[in-house]
């Protein structure tokens, strides 16, 4: 340990250190050792180090400074020699890390600063839009038109998945408003738009739309008439699509009631595909050219829908409380107490009564109709 006292300190580039401070000092002589010494010694040391806030206090008040030589290595270059602090890495790496620290700080900050003003002025924007709103409507002349006259505008140049939402909307908000004419215009429109040769456009129908237009096919299977039942069928078979579609993809379960309804009321509309889910094994070959052979396939189609509508009911009736899991207002086609009641007693009666895994086998045989009826997409 000896001391110093220091004559001037800079911040110098030194070897790999960008910023460090070189102190010159003069050590403390005795009288003989100031007779044959002579010369300063060039410390290096680290902004970070302890011992730079020591130096600057003794640089302002010119006191004399204790420094242990132990805690510096000598190094030299070009001839002079300095005594580097032993620790610089590890003050010069805690200096990188604090100044990293730091700029992530400010960049958080500034970061922050920006979201509040977009905040901020989204949130002016949006009330400049208000207050817009709010005197255009004050200086408007208001007409009063029924809610049934309001239609959709079918925009030829959308997806083929809008414009059929947007009639199927129509068509929707036409039936529950009674404009049966409206309707009518509306339910055809949409057939035509997946009919014959088009057919295969339905597969190109976002999921998120299944809900919509399949609601509006289990109207026209379920009300609509022209004398043609191929009508309602075709109807059921897209309403089916859609529907599923929609529940598999995304989940929502609200419009599988429509299904159940449409298997409880027009349950013939579906019969093809309700006996292919699960067909007699004795009607293949020359078996199924027996005059009997339609009334076996029509009664077990009738048979096959059981446990499908088990596995729907599921999906918005709990049998234990007999209670409706779903708002019963919404106007999806959900079928009423009574109904349920009566498909409970039908259901009671068949081979599927007693088997556990019934509801699985329902829900097999509903898969299997969805691949029936997208084969025929096909066609």
């Amino acid at each position: 340990m000896s001391k110093y006292r220091i004559i001037n300190v800079t911040t110098v580039k030194f070897g790999k250190y960008d910023d460090v401070l070189r102190v010159m000092a003069e050590r403390e002589k005795g009288f003989w050792a100031s007779l044959f010494s002579s010369g300063n010694t060039q410390f290096i040391i680290s902004k970070e180090s302890p011992l730079t806030k020591l130096i600057q206090n003794r640089t302002n008040t010119g006191n004399l400074l204790d420094i242990n030589e132990s805690m510096f290595k000598s190094s030299v270059i070009n001839g002079t020699t300095y005594l580097v602090e032993s620790k610089i890495d590890a003050y010069e790496s805690a200096k990188e890390q604090r100044i990293e620290k730091e700029r992530k700080e400010l960049q958080l900050k500034t970061q922050k600063e920006r979201e509040e003003r977009e905040a901020a002025e989204r949130k002016r924007k949006i009330a400049e839009e208000e207050r817009s709103i709010e005197e255009a409507l004050k200086n408007a002349t208001i007409h009063r038109i029924p809610l049934s006259n309001l239609q959709m505008v079918v925009d030829e140049n959308d997806s083929f998945s809008d414009q059929m939402t947007a009639i199927a909307g129509n068509a929707n908000m036409s039936f529950l408003c009674r404009n049966n004419r409206e309707f009518q215009n509306s339910i055809i429109k949409l057939y035509n738009k997946v009919h014959g040769h088009n057919s295969y456009k339905l597969r190109t129908i976002a999921a998120k739309d299944g809900q919509c237009i399949g609601l509006a096919f289990i109207k026209m299977a379920l009300y609509f008439d022209n004398g043609d039942f191929q009508v309602n069928e075709i109807a059921a078979q897209n309403a089916f699509y859609c529907i599923y579609k929609d529940y598999k993809e995304t989940g929502n379960t609200y419009a599988l009631p429509a299904l159940f309804t449409l298997l409880l009321k027009k349950p013939r509309a579906l019969e093809d595909e309700l006996y292919r889910s699960n067909p007699d094994p004795k009607l293949v070959g020359f078996g199924g050219m027996t005059l009997s052979a339609p009334y076996i396939r029509s009664d077990r189609a009738m048979v096959n829908r059981l446990p499908i509508m088990k596995f729907l009911l599921q999906s918005f009736y709990d049998e234990g409380s007999k209670k409706f899991t779903i708002d019963t207002t919404l106007p999806y086609h959900i079928p009423s107490e009574e109904e349920v009641v009566k498909f409970t007693n039908e259901y009671v009666q068949s081979q599927y009564a007693n088997k556990k895994e019934s509801i699985s086998i329902g829900e097999g045989y509903f898969n299997e109709m969805f691949e029936d009826i997208n084969d025929q997409l096909d066609v």
